[in-house]
């Protein structure tokens, strides 16, 4: 998919995500729920956390009503079980760690095949190319990959 240049870092940061997601969802015996929850904890708060606000910050003032009001939903809904996993002293549950997961895998997704695509798709790309600045700070803010 081409992306427009300003959408270009998000969609990075995109690609660390779904490897996080896939993790959460194969994590299955303690030892591997365990690992996942250091990820996630990790991840969390040096890519996710931030991603997020940028999303909101940036993007979520150009979408419409219904893309607006799924973005949200579904970053609240993450934000919720994250911090409930994140915050456990106890090994997460297979089933908690692989529903964050599944959230987190089908929100990329939707925003890079759906969301991303239509706002590309609209007459008045003026509104992309006045984000190419700030959405490429975030690259220099937080470097080009997350580490992983």
């Amino acid at each position: 998919m081409k992306r427009h240049t300003a959408l270009l870092p998000l969609s990075r940061e995109h690609h660390h995500a779904l490897v996080l997601s896939r993790q959460l969802r194969q994590a299955e015996d303690a030892e591997q729920r365990a690992a996942a929850q250091d990820r996630l904890t990790s991840q969390w708060r040096e890519l996710i956390v931030p991603h997020f606000a940028d999303e909101e910050r940036w993007i979520l003032p150009l979408l419409t009503g219904e893309e607006a009001g799924r973005l949200q939903s579904e970053h609240d809904a993450m934000r919720e079980l994250a911090a409930s996993i994140v915050t456990s002293t106890n090994t997460p549950l297979a089933q908690d760690l692989h529903r964050l997961g599944s959230l987190l895998h089908d929100h990329i997704r939707w925003e890079e095949r759906e969301l991303f695509e239509a706002m590309q798709d609209r007459d008045d790309r003026s509104a992309l190319d006045e984000l190419l600045e700030p959405l490429m700070m975030i690259e220099e803010q937080r470097g080009p990959a997350c580490k992983t």
